[in-house]
């Protein structure tokens, strides 16, 4: 007799809990009873004496805005030392069923789009004149004052800041790129057929190393050809 009077109280629905979309609705429920046929009270007893209520029914509303959505932060900006990284957004659509999906940046156009970044730090930068390095020593003059000659220098790899530096194999240097070239062409123009001295003191002038001077060295046009 008593199981012919259990039944459940319940209450008011909620609000929606979607304000777009699909959302639901709740409501408290007991399961009770009455004592007596004639009671006018219930009590309250264990859930599972009562049938189970109904289940809440989803609650449909407008449908919802693509927003921004924020999801990782970015990169640092940069492979050493300091740098940022940025907040990343994407532009998202709620479905009838309530998942999410990812749509076109545009349709998020009419909303401002989240912008946060935050300081990163990485391995510190390796300076150049802190690790290793090519010294190059001037070039020597030219071989030939035309018809082409060669100029040489002196190329050495170096190790740590500069001033405080040490020479070390060629090979260690290789990483920061080729070896700078050891020599090159110089004073290409072409030599003069007839080519004579017009002063008696030209063996002078060479001997005086005066013939990179264009006065000295169109006077001495002979003596100056082999310097």
């Amino acid at each position: 007799d008593r199981l012919c009077i259990l039944r459940w109280e319940t209450g008011e629905w909620s609000s929606c809990s979607a304000t777009c979309g699909v959302g639901l609705m709740t409501r408290t429920v007991a399961c009770t009873h009455r004592p007596s046929r004639d009671s006018n009270h219930t009590e309250a007893v264990r859930d599972k004496d009562c049938q189970n209520p109904k289940p809440s029914p989803p609650c449909a509303k407008d449908e919802c805005q693509p927003q921004w959505v924020t999801t990782s932060w970015s990169q640092c900006s940069v492979t050493c030392g300091n740098g940022v990284q940025r907040l990343q957004a994407v532009c998202r659509k709620q479905k009838e069923d309530g998942a999410h999906w990812t749509v076109d940046p545009g349709n998020c156009s009419t909303m401002a789009r989240p912008t946060k970044i935050r300081p990163c730090s990485l391995r510190p930068c390796e300076s150049k004149r802190t690790s290793v390095w090519w010294r190059m020593d001037p070039w020597s003059p030219c071989s030939a004052s035309c018809g082409g000659g060669s100029q040489t220098r002196s190329v050495r790899c170096m190790k740590g800041p500069e001033g405080r530096s040490r020479e070390v194999e060629s090979q260690h240097c290789l990483s920061t790129g080729r070896r700078p070239s050891l020599t090159r062409t110089c004073n290409v123009q072409p030599c003069a057929r007839w080519c004579r001295d017009s002063t008696r003191y030209c063996e002078k002038v060479r001997q005086l190393e005066l013939c990179p001077l264009p006065q000295f060295k169109n006077r001495c046009c002979h003596s100056c050809s082999n310097t």
